[in-house]
């Protein structure tokens, strides 16, 4: 029996590190094409802006010759009137070229700025060409395309080095985090050793499945972040901006859905002795509201917060916010559509709590949505407890989202009861200590 569990955590260790390294690896990899294209062109687009001012210092200059040697010296600088003939021309034994059937010089005689990288039919040699209109004159400018110039377009290899440690590290958080769960896996599988192998079997394909889910959202809005990204590169810098720290706000979301799973067993075993801080509870509360904001709006939902702005307690705030943002969250995938959301104080009579104490507030999290039928009410609390299998399959439901509510609740030495709101709706009550 001992040498089965042993295997079986061997097993379900490395299958937690695979698939979390392949999703990691997934974002570093994404992370990082993106970035080699950004600042690939953010740098092209340096050089082109170089290539622009050369250009417009010589759109006013009578004396090409004398200006040029204020330029660079590898700068190629051709001038053509609007009919395509040649003014001026750095390289002196390309006069007489016909330049109408260059690329960049026929969309400025159309009145077009462009740029284009090719091999120059004069010289042979690759550039960077530059072309602009002016009122009657065309003036092109180049320096080579070669390797002065290429190792300014390619990715800081700071970056690169960055992504492979923060890479290196996530692998170490993983297979830290692979011993946690796989240690409560054991201890469900003593629990429960007299059940047969299919039933435990299901135990574990719906353990994994809940944690991947969980995992995935953030990823996927990561990557979809950067998708939109990589896809347009015409994109304003300013929503670029937000696009880069909405990414960055996942990878944080990331990092602590990766911790609060972890937290669902320390808590267990800690013994209540998690860091905790004052913490002001109202701000907590608008915090949620803000990473729900999308959500909520799409389904014209609608947070109150009617707690004081001076509400504060000693708490542990990233069990506090776990608490809030799955009591919304659940909200958000079961009440249904136009739902009012309440968060406020209550007195502890009203809660159905018979002692009122003075160490500790009394809190109550109602909507006036579908509500939970009365037959489920007393095992919504239980981890991985699904009220309907199609529920819980279509809006996504991890099973863990009320469980760590009242864990959260218990840690901070509190009590948490749950009913039905008259007509509809439902409504939770908790105490936590200050």
């Amino acid at each position: 029996m001992t040498q089965n569990k042993t295997s079986y955590g061997k097993r379900y260790k490395s299958r937690l590190i695979l698939c979390f390294s392949a999703a990691f690896a997934l974002f570093a990899v994404a992370l990082l094409v993106f970035q080699i294209r950004f600042e690939r062109q953010s740098r092209l687009e340096f050089a082109i802006n170089d290539l622009s001012t050369y250009a417009e210092i010589l759109s006013e200059s009578s004396d090409y010759e004398q200006t040029k040697r204020l330029l660079p010296s590898e700068l190629r600088v051709t001038v053509l009137n609007n009919s395509g003939e040649v003014l001026y021309e750095s390289i002196k034994n390309a006069y007489g070229e016909n330049y109408l059937t260059r690329p960049e010089v026929s969309k400025s005689i159309n009145g077009e700025a462009s740029t284009c990288i090719r091999v120059s039919k004069t010289t042979g040699k690759k550039y960077l060409y530059y072309s602009k209109p002016f009122e009657d004159k065309i003036i092109r400018v180049a320096i080579p395309y070669n390797d002065s110039i290429r190792p300014q377009l390619r990715p800081g290899s700071i970056f690169m080095l960055i992504v492979a440690l923060l890479f290196l590290v996530s692998v170490l958080v993983i297979i830290l985090l692979s011993y946690r769960f796989s240690s409560d896996i054991l201890k469900f599988q003593k629990q429960y050793k007299d059940d047969s192998d299919r039933e435990f079997a299901n135990i574990k394909q719906q353990m994994t499945s809940n944690i991947s889910h969980e995992l995935r959202t953030p990823v996927t809005g990561i990557l979809g972040y950067l998708e939109t990204l990589e896809s347009c590169p015409d994109m304003d810098e300013k929503q670029r901006s937000s696009f880069i720290h909405r990414a960055y706000i996942q990878a944080i979301r990331l990092s602590d859905l990766i911790r609060d799973m972890a937290l669902i067993s320390k808590i267990e075993e800690s013994g209540g002795h998690l860091e905790r801080h004052i913490v002001n509870v109202g701000e907590i509360v608008d915090e949620v509201k803000s990473e729900f904001e999308a959500s909520l709006s799409s389904k014209n939902d609608i947070v109150y917060n009617k707690l004081s702005s001076d509400l504060r307690i000693c708490a542990n705030k990233t069990l506090l916010y776990a608490l809030f943002r799955n009591l919304v969250e659940n909200s958000i995938k079961y009440a249904g559509n136009s739902v009012q959301i309440q968060i406020g104080q209550c007195d502890f009579a009203k809660a159905g709590f018979e002692d009122e104490k003075e160490s500790e507030i009394c809190l109550y999290y109602s909507d006036n949505g579908a509500g939970v039928p009365s037959e489920h009410l007393p095992r919504i609390f239980e981890r991985f407890y699904r009220i309907s299998e199609g529920r819980s399959r279509d809006d996504g439901g991890s099973g863990l989202g009320l469980s760590i509510v009242r864990n959260a609740v218990a840690f901070h030495g509190g009590q948490i009861r749950v009913e039905n709101e008259n007509p509809h709706g439902l409504v939770f009550y908790f105490t936590l200590k200050k």
